[in-house]
């Protein structure tokens, strides 16, 4: 496999920063999580570039990766919730014995919760009540490599 010369100073800089020579393991994991950030970035390229308008779904690193919609007459009327995945990245599940399968109703649901408690928007409220009653879209977008 050939090594770009990007990811060839993505990696140059890891080790500068760490300070330390990095385990093959180490390497591989700082490279899943830049090509998850590309993936999440031409997801959110793609979607707003397709008139939608992009809220915040993450608080920290956890969340909903695309939280997008349409305004009409000054009322949101469209919502899409959308997850980014690189290559044979899949969903996850969480809550208590890993029930909650990600993209599902529940999951959107409890994202949108964390939301409103870390960043009381009034449009995470119309959100909500949207997903509520089955007015949205559920999208996953996935990234694949080309050799």
């Amino acid at each position: 496999m050939k090594i770009s010369n990007f990811i060839r100073v993505y990696i140059f800089f890891i080790v500068l920063v760490f300070g330390e020579e990095l385990s093959d393991t180490q390497i591989q994991h700082h490279l899943n999580i830049l090509n998850g950030n590309s993936s999440e970035c031409l997801m959110h390229r793609f979607y707003t570039n397709s008139g939608w308008v992009r809220i915040e779904g993450e608080v920290g690193r956890n969340g909903i990766d695309g939280l997008y919609y349409k305004v009409e007459n000054n009322t949101i009327k469209e919502v899409l919730v959308s997850e980014s995945k690189w290559n044979k990245s899949r969903l996850g599940r969480s809550g208590k014995n890993r029930h909650i399968k990600q993209m599902s109703k529940e999951w959107i649901l409890k994202a949108l919760d964390e939301l409103q408690k870390y960043k009381p928007l009034p449009q995470y409220k119309i959100i909500q009540r949207l997903v509520k009653s089955n007015q949205y879209r559920a999208r996953l977008f996935k990234v694949l490599p080309i050799d």
